[in-house]
């Protein structure tokens, strides 16, 4: 990988990522050997490679190819886990993302669905449900259905609430407190949902019921905000419409030949990610549903680790900033 040493050639490049006040911050602030310990990569694309805030220690750090060493290799990673809730994004960023929230979505809704014999992200079928009901005068349907929409509301209200709150305080992983408090109810789901089937609502459901369709708006909330709308990750019926669209215009390019206009290009990058988000929440629905099969409401607590394992680190990091003088503060970045 060629890399250019010059500092000043990489200003644009950095304004259009919007982290040139942090590359010109850390540049200014740290000493040369923690940048040699500890430079910031951040990934392009699609490429096999690396874009660095730190041309000048580009030798130092990459071989000839580009590469980095296995150590380093695995900081980088770690970091990158650290990037999926800060608020500059990537298209391989926000797909790494999308298929960590598939995966939870699908266990959760899979799992959720032998205990309550409800589909709690499902609001096309709440919807459908809340007219018929109020057609056919089904007072229970009409409040369950009821219900369920209000609870799904108010987790996507809440994860913007909870972004707005940190953009406000200007952290940098503005993701991190919905995840957290998703963390945190998956957690209160698994360890008292079974006590929860038996809590009566106004809406002739269980707390459980309203509370996994919280966590799903939550959710997908989080979702459509980091990727602005283009990744959904508790229901699948845009995914699978996206798919088979460009599967339609892969096959219409197999039989017409000569120049196409460009809207009938089949969109390969498009295809992968939206397949992969199916195969990710139909594998967390296998889990889910192995998971509540054997051992009940306890299983979602792996996945209340996973959330916690997103949200905790860049928190924690934020917090640790804030108690630097102010010079040093994440305010200068």
């Amino acid at each position: 990988m060629v890399v250019n040493n010059s500092y000043a050639n990489h200003e644009t490049v950095f304004r259009e990522k919007g982290i040139w006040k942090q590359a010109q911050f850390v540049r200014q602030r740290l000493p040369a050997q923690f940048l040699m310990a500890g430079a910031t990569l951040l990934s392009v694309g699609q490429q096999r490679g690396f874009v660095i805030l730190f041309p000048e220690i580009a030798n130092t750090t990459t071989g000839a190819s580009g590469r980095l060493p296995r150590g380093e290799a695995h900081t980088v990673a770690m970091r990158r886990i650290r990037f999926l809730t800060y608020r500059h994004r990537s298209r391989s960023t926000n797909s790494a993302f999308g298929l960590l929230l598939a995966f939870n979505a699908g266990a959760v809704n899979a799992g959720g669905f032998l205990v309550l014999h409800a589909y709690t992200s499902h609001m096309t079928g709440f919807a459908s449900q809340l007219a018929d009901s109020g057609v056919t005068g089904n007072r229970p349907l009409l409040l369950a259905a009821l219900g369920a929409i209000c609870a799904f509301v108010a987790g996507a209200a809440a994860c913007a609430v909870l972004v707005s709150w940190a953009r406000a305080h200007r952290l940098r992983a503005i993701y991190a407190p919905p995840l957290l408090l998703e963390a945190v109810l998956l957690l209160v789901f698994g360890i008292a949902g079974a006590v929860m089937l038996t809590w009566s609502t106004p809406f002739a459901v269980p707390m459980t019921v309203l509370l996994l369709s919280f966590i799903m708006g939550l959710q997908n909330a989080v979702g459509s905000k980091t990727s602005r709308g283009t990744i959904r990750t508790t229901h699948m019926t845009g995914n699978i419409t996206d798919l088979g669209m460009e599967l339609g215009k892969w096959a219409y390019k197999g039989f017409r030949h000569g120049p196409q206009p460009s809207q009938m290009h089949c969109d390969v990058v498009r295809m992968k990610r939206v397949a992969g988000l199916i195969l990710m929440f139909v594998f967390g629905g296998f889990v889910g549903a192995f998971g509540f099969n054997r051992i009940g409401f306890i299983c979602v607590v792996p996945l209340a680790a996973l959330l916690l394992g997103l949200s905790m680190p860049p928190l924690v990091r934020e917090k640790r900033l804030s108690a630097l003088p102010y010079t040093f503060s994440r305010r200068e970045s």
